[in-house]
């Protein structure tokens, strides 16, 4: 089932909202947004982090859209728009009228600002809280020994050596961690610390703890 909301319009020309489906909750959609005379006004992927999304139990958190809408300002604030899934049309939601937000184009000036605005990485750990899901349905299908490896290169960027392994293969097993507090224990570590790190999000591909 495909789940969705608009949340707003901004005076800089963007919708925002966020979608997914059910049924593939770790995938993110590509929607379009739709004027009531059924042109396309935007499209992109549904793929931007929201700590409230993670609150509300949306897939893992990982599926706002901001989209530039073109033509704007022809596209009023107070139009009804819908959104659709882009490859087959579902509708998604539609709403009448959305709130008109004051925002403001961020400049980016420095590495850490550009970062900052990437969706397909994170910006801290505490943005794979909601990817609990994810990890076990990654420990289900490869086992813990995989998912432990898996963490080792995403975190440290080296293959686990034979203590970690198995210290943290027990840890899973006896359920004195979960999979997500597992990651911040490896994080926690000093290696970890002394080396700064970006990692990819959990809606890229290249996500070590996917399963397709």
């Amino acid at each position: 089932m495909l789940r969705g909301r608009l949340d707003s319009v901004t005076s800089t020309g963007y919708v925002v909202g966020w979608a997914y489906d059910t049924e593939k909750p770790f995938w993110p959609l590509e929607v379009a947004v739709m004027a009531d005379d059924a042109r396309e006004v935007a499209w992109g992927l549904a793929h931007g982090y929201r700590d409230d999304l993670v609150e509300g139990g949306c897939a893992t958190g990982w599926c706002e859209f901001r989209l530039k809408l073109d033509p704007w300002p022809v596209v009023a604030p107070w139009r009804a728009l819908s959104v659709v899934e882009r490859a087959t049309g579902r509708a998604i939601v539609r709403k009448e009228m959305l709130p008109f937000v004051m925002s403001e184009e961020k400049f980016i000036d420095t590495i850490d600002a550009l970062l900052a605005t990437d969706p397909t990485m994170i910006q801290s750990l505490q943005q794979l809280r909601g990817c609990e899901e994810l990890f076990q349905t990654y420990i289900a299908a490869h086992g813990v020994d995989a998912f432990v490896r898996s963490a080792y290169v995403y975190l440290l960027s080296r293959p686990a050596d034979d203590s970690g392994l198995a210290a943290y293969r027990n840890h899973l097993r006896a359920k004195k961690v979960t999979a997500y507090k597992l990651l911040l224990a490896i994080a926690d570590s000093d290696e970890y610390r002394l080396r700064p790190r970006q990692h990819c999000a959990p809606t890229v591909g290249a996500f070590p703890f996917r399963v397709d």
